[in-house]
């Protein structure tokens, strides 16, 4: 006799049978391999995005030089720092603008988007709340170290700032290894180069604007959370879709397990023999629900 569950999704519960990047290391995108790494429930590249296409294989504008080009453009565009490839391209990956976030072509590959605005509220309370404030608190938003790369940040005396080397084992304690990339402003001018980093969600926060985060060397607290202006260059982050509920497991007996439909988005059976098991829900923070 076996006992059959029917699962129906509610706000934004999910089923964990595997890890947050089924399994994967890093993935190639239009030419870069990009490193993952797990925090919580979720998967997120390790890299700065450096793609010069769309992941419809449509090429994104470049506008080098072209201050007012940059300036005055409504369609999505990259830049390197300081139209300087050789020097940051590797490093840093490139600029876009809110244009190019918000492309319908999509600028993040298959199964992957740039992360909304409640996609970092996630991230960030994660941190805070699982040991990642760099005094080992679970308050007050002290969890910016753990996310910066131990390198090229400006060096900083601020106690627990991303650039101090202070309090070692929080130092990119998350992995997620965020790097000091500096923008290209709406007028078309690089700053902050070593100093900052800024990254794109893809929420709007009003009819001109949409939510940014920004680090900067002697923060040792939460990010900055702000509305930027379209037409300023950004780095950009991908995280992988969580919209279907996914899983290890195929389609057919595997450890006394049956699941289907797999993967989901709104509801699916989980079939099991009839001796006794525990079936554990987690939310999208990584909380345990029941």
């Amino acid at each position: 006799m076996r006992q059959i569950i029917t699962f129906i999704t509610v706000l934004s519960f999910g089923l964990v049978f595997g890890q947050a990047c089924g399994g994967l290391t890093s993935i190639n995108y239009n030419g870069h391999t990009y490193e993952l790494v797990e925090i919580g429930s979720q998967c997120w590249f390790k890299d700065n995005l450096g793609t010069l296409l769309y992941k419809d294989g449509t090429h994104i504008n470049y506008h080098s030089t072209d201050y007012a080009a940059w300036q005055q453009s409504t369609a999505g565009a990259y830049a390197w720092y300081d139209n300087d490839s050789a020097s940051y391209d590797s490093i840093y990956g490139k600029l876009y603008n809110w244009y190019a976030v918000n492309n319908s072509a999509g600028l993040c590959p298959t199964g992957w988007h740039v992360p909304s605005d409640s996609d970092w509220i996630i991230l960030e309370t994660y941190l805070e709340n699982n040991g990642y404030n760099y005094d080992g608190s679970t308050s007050g938003k002290k969890y910016v170290k753990a996310m910066a790369d131990t390198l090229y940040w400006t060096s900083s005396t601020n106690t627990g700032a991303v650039g101090n080397n202070d309090y070692p084992s929080y130092r990119n304690k998350s992995g997620l290894s965020l790097l000091p990339s500096g923008e290209r402003t709406s007028g078309g001018f690089y700053n902050d180069l070593g100093d900052r980093g800024y990254w794109w969600s893809s929420s709007q926060y009003n009819s001109s604007t949409a939510w940014k985060r920004e680090l900067k060397y002697n923060f040792s607290g939460g990010l900055l959370r702000g509305g930027e202006v379209y037409n300023t260059g950004f780095s950009v982050r991908c995280l992988k879709d969580t919209g279907a509920i996914q899983t290890l497991m195929n389609e057919y007996d595997i450890l006394n397990i049956n699941i289907y439909p797999n993967p989901f988005t709104t509801s699916t059976t989980i079939e099991l023999l009839s001796e006794p098991h525990i079936l554990t829900i987690y939310d999208i923070v990584g909380n345990k629900v029941r």
